[in-house]
């Protein structure tokens, strides 16, 4: 505990930026919560060293949650909490980003209580129903690797190419995809607009807006089947998972403010429809 308020401490009194990010599918057009329901995201990056440390939630859903009994073909329940790490090496038209994550998956992720209690507070209608068949509690430890190439530039538009990795037993894919900005006084591109933590620009403001195309490469994913360690469900995984996302970013001063889309094919067979989910974010430097 100590070393963790130290950490917090020292963050703090240098040079430092905080953001805040939520992903939801209220946006969506069935307002309804299922698949990827909920994310939130809380990070805080050192401007001296660059690294960004974070804690974040994710809730994965059924598209029913009335049911006390989930449909064993529809994705199952679960909760993940993690912290991270995040390194960027920025090399002239060329960015490496490492990214380290330790989490647990189960009810030790209050997943199940977060979404509880947000059904309660705003009145939505019935609570889920299904979180006592959640992915079982699990350990996860994820490595991701990404690099961007840009491809152009000038002063009001680039376009850049990624590639990279995540490994680990929460998911393990490959995945490329290009990003395109078009907006006035354009900051570096060192973290995908799928991550959605373009760095502050120094105090100078910019405004610009993003598309992004991603196609994965999925070899495991634990909110679908998880059988590395446990009996596993029904589904069949989908191994060629497609994203699209577009949004608009805008800062000033020590603060940035930023809302993109997603759009997400299927990611199992059982499936029948493309999800959608919208995401905000907040920063301030100090």
């Amino acid at each position: 505990m100590k070393k963790l308020l130290f950490l917090i401490f020292l963050l703090t009194s240098c040079s430092s930026t905080f953001t805040f990010r939520i992903e939801n599918d209220v946006v969506s057009p069935t307002n309804n919560d299922e698949q990827y329901t909920n994310g939130v995201k809380i990070s805080l990056q050192s401007n001296d060293s660059g690294v960004v440390y974070s804690i974040g939630q994710e809730m994965y859903t059924p598209d029913d949650i009335k049911t006390q009994t989930p449909d064993p073909h529809d994705r199952p329940y679960t909760g993940y909490a993690y912290v991270e790490a995040e390194l960027t090496d920025a090399q002239p038209n060329k960015t490496k980003v490492y990214r380290y994550q330790l989490g647990i998956t189960g009810k030790y992720s209050f997943a199940a209580d977060a979404q509880k209690c947000v059904h309660r507070s705003w009145g939505k209608g019935v609570p889920p129903q299904g979180w006592h068949t959640q992915t079982p509690t699990e350990p996860i430890l994820q490595i991701s690797y990404e690099e961007y190439f840009k491809l152009i530039t000038t002063g009001y538009l680039d376009f850049s190419y990624f590639r990279g990795f995540d490994l680990g037993n929460f998911i393990t894919r490959g995945k490329t995809g290009l990003v395109g900005r078009i907006g006035y006084n354009l900051n570096e591109l060192t973290s995908s607009s799928s991550n959605f933590t373009p760095p502050l620009t120094n105090g100078k403001s910019t405004i610009y807006l993003f598309m992004e195309g991603q196609a994965n490469s999925v070899f495991y994913n634990i909110t679908v089947n998880n059988k590395l360690f446990h009996k596993g469900t029904q589904l069949d995984l989908e191994r060629a998972v497609y994203e699209g996302r577009a949004g608009i970013m805008y800062e000033s001063g020590k603060w940035n403010i930023g809302y993109a889309h997603t759009w997400r094919t299927k990611e199992f067979q059982q499936d029948d429809k493309i999800h959608d989910f919208g995401g905000l974010i907040i920063g301030v430097r100090w």
